[in-house]
């Protein structure tokens, strides 16, 4: 490590230097096809499910339940949250730099994030037209879903990244 000296206060000799350093390397993840495809199955699955499950809920009378309960209010709520982070992902990848951010090297991948967005949003929907019927969320949709998204963020999250010189 080298000295370095700080200007004194008051001084208005501001770096003008913003560049980051070209020796650090980047840590990036494993592989784009385990991030973009693989670790996406559970949401092509759910969309598929869903759109099934909303159409099916339209089509019966609707039974309105006196009290909605909480968890329904905020697990949408969370439902949406999620899809907006996923949408946030996309855009991310899609306009920032190579440098910044890995994803960006994959644009074509990235549109897998709206995907996700997509599931995010029907699982919100999914609940609001499930709440007023009072019926419990299906182990073949939200549930395994929820867990699958889960269990997958800690694996990506978890994973041993490589590093790209």
């Amino acid at each position: 490590m080298s000295n370095t000296t700080l200007p004194a206060l008051g001084n208005d000799t501001i770096p003008t230097n913003t560049t980051l350093p070209t020796d650090v390397p980047i840590a990036t993840e494993a592989h784009p096809y385990l991030e973009f495809l693989i670790f996406m199955i559970p949401v092509y699955l759910f969309i598929l499910i869903a759109l099934v499950k909303i159409i099916t809920l339209m089509d019966n009378t609707l039974y309105i339940v006196k009290s909605m309960q909480f968890s329904y209010w905020m697990k949408r709520r969370i439902c949406f949250v999620l899809g907006g982070i996923s949408a946030l992902q996309f855009f991310l990848a899609m306009f920032q730099s190579k440098t910044t951010n890995w994803t960006a090297e994959y644009k074509a991948l990235s549109i897998c994030y709206l995907f996700a967005t997509l599931a995010w949003c029907l699982s919100g929907k999914l609940l609001q037209l499930e709440a007023p019927r009072g019926l419990p969320q299906g182990l073949l949709s939200h549930r395994l879903f929820w867990i699958s998204n889960f269990i997958i963020t800690c694996i990506n999250i978890t994973s041993p990244f490589s590093v790209k010189d």
